[in-house]
């Protein structure tokens, strides 16, 4: 937090959306009613690349080329297919919403009541649905599948409430409001659910989520990678890692739960008038993979926009800004002036 009159050395939120592993499974599409299909299992191969990057400049001819050529690439990775007999990738995982949004650290009592404040305003107001159905529209679109979308026939997602089960069935990824009426029916059911505990009018919420991904048999499926913090290059190392998880005393491939909780909170197109795509919510609305931070420091930020509400009230930021703050406190974080 930025230096403020009202300062907080120690503030955190806990996060509000908590996911389980993403496990993988193989099935037929035409049986994957009737049966859970074959967990899927990463497999090592080793290959002999051609040199293929960029050289540097005082290497570019024919002789060094070729003197490369002669120097092959082994290189060593994880991957993860369906089988010949399998054209759908099936992924499991389960969500849970838990408590009412407020801090689990603060050692300033005036700003625990501000914000307390500013929880029961936004409620009152825009309310935490309007966050909700975004997040709800996330599960039901699949974009938790990542990569796993491309080249989908058909994307079939479940979501299984304590008492009841909705199906959705390729529902568009690109928009949040222009849905048809049933499936946006289906999420304002969903999402009304999970307001009620955002708002702390119920404990928790615990959602089963079964995606279908009717893709081609054979086909490659792209669980998480793991990030390889040793950075030597010897030849034949192994060079990419993907993701294991336990299921029934077996290693399976699986996307992490924070791959997935990160396409949930993909709901933030508030950062700019012309946005033309939701990002995921942080504090300077950074894209890793395009080098780039949507959100201004001291200007719509987190921190900037958190000072001026804690400062001013909710009420001084406008509609947008609102929502954006509150998606970061359901996200959680460290957020006093302490932290790194």
């Amino acid at each position: 937090m930025a230096k403020s009159q009202i300062q907080v050395s120690v503030l955190a939120f806990e996060r509000r959306l908590s996911s389980s592993n993403g496990i993988f499974f193989g099935v037929s599409w035409d049986r994957r009613d009737k049966e859970l299909g074959r967990p899927l299992q990463i497999q090592e191969k080793s290959v002999r690349g051609v040199i293929d990057n960029r050289l540097k400049s005082t290497d570019q001819t024919q002789t060094k080329v070729e003197a490369k050529i002669e120097n092959p690439n082994l290189q060593t990775v994880d991957y993860c297919a369906l089988g010949m007999d399998e054209d759908t990738l099936r992924v499991r995982f389960n969500i849970q919403v838990a408590g009412r949004v407020e801090p689990c650290a603060c050692n300033n009592p005036l700003v625990k009541t501000k914000l307390d404040s500013m929880v029961s305003e936004f409620d009152e107001n825009e309310g935490f649905e309007t966050l909700c159905c975004r997040y709800v529209n996330n599960l039901a679109n699949g974009r938790f599948l990542w990569r796993n979308r491309l080249g989908a026939e058909k994307i079939e997602v479940s979501v299984t409430l304590p008492e009841e089960r909705i199906i959705f069935v390729d529902v568009p990824i690109k928009d949040f409001e222009n849905l048809d009426r049933a499936i946006k029916s289906d999420i304002e059911k969903i999402s009304s659910k999970m307001a009620d505990v955002l708002s702390g009018s119920e404990s928790h919420l615990n959602l089963e989520v079964d995606a279908c991904v009717k893709r081609f048999p054979g086909i490659e499926v792209y669980p998480s990678q793991e990030l390889v913090l040793d950075n030597s290059r010897a030849k034949g190392k192994k060079s990419k890692y993907l993701f294991r998880a336990t299921y029934n005393g077996n290693e399976v491939a699986a996307l992490h739960p924070q791959k997935i909780t990160n396409a949930i909170h993909t709901i933030d197109d508030w950062y700019s008038d012309e946005a033309d795509k939701p990002i995921s919510v942080n504090s300077y609305g950074a894209v890793t993979n395009e080098g780039k931070a949507y959100r201004e420091p001291k200007n719509n930020d987190f921190y900037t926009l958190f000072d001026k509400a804690v400062q001013g009230g909710l009420s001084v930021l406008d509609s947008k800004e609102q929502k954006y703050v509150m998606a970061m406190l359901v996200r959680g974080g460290v957020f006093g002036e302490g932290g790194e």
